[in-house]
C-alpha cells in the first residue's frame, strides 16, 4: 500500500507485509516485499529502503542484505523503472557491514 508522507519528509510511505501467517520471515518473503514495494514505486525516482525484517521479525541482517540487494540490483539494471537511485537506510554499523558485503559480492561476480 502506498500513502501519503505525512509529517514525514517524504512525499510517500510504502508499507509492505513480509511476514507469514506463522510470524516468520526469510529470504523469500524479503525478496518479495522488495520486488512488491518497487512495484508500487514504478513512477517514484528516489527510495528508501530500512533493513526489512531484521528488527521484530528477527531476520539475519546478512540474509536481509542478499535478499534486498538482490531484488533493487536486478530491477535498477534492467532499465525498466523510473527509479534513479535506492537508498538501504540503515541504523547501526552492523546493517552497513553486512549490505556493503552483499553489494562487495554482487558485484564481483
Amino acid at each position: 500500500m502506498i500513502t501519503t508522507g505525512g509529517t514525514l519528509n517524504a512525499n510517500h510511505v510504502i508499507h509492505t507485509a513480509d511476514m507469514g501467517q506463522d510470524q516468520r520471515t526469510d529470504l523469500d518473503k524479503v525478496g518479495a516485499a522488495t520486488r512488491s514495494t518497487l512495484a508500487l514505486a514504478h513512477e517514484l525516482t528516489s527510495l528508501a529502503f530500512p533493513a526489512i525484517r531484521t528488527g521484530v521479525g528477527g531476520l539475519f541482517l546478512e540474509i536481509c542484505a542478499k535478499a534486498m540487494i538482490d531484488v533493487v540490483v536486478d530491477l535498477l539494471t534492467s532499465n525498466k523503472t523510473a527509479l534513479e537511485r535506492v537508498r538501504c537506510v540503515l541504523f547501526d554499523p552492523d546493517g552497513y557491514d553486512a549490505f556493503q558485503s552483499q553489494l562487495r559480492q554482487r558485484f564481483s561476480k
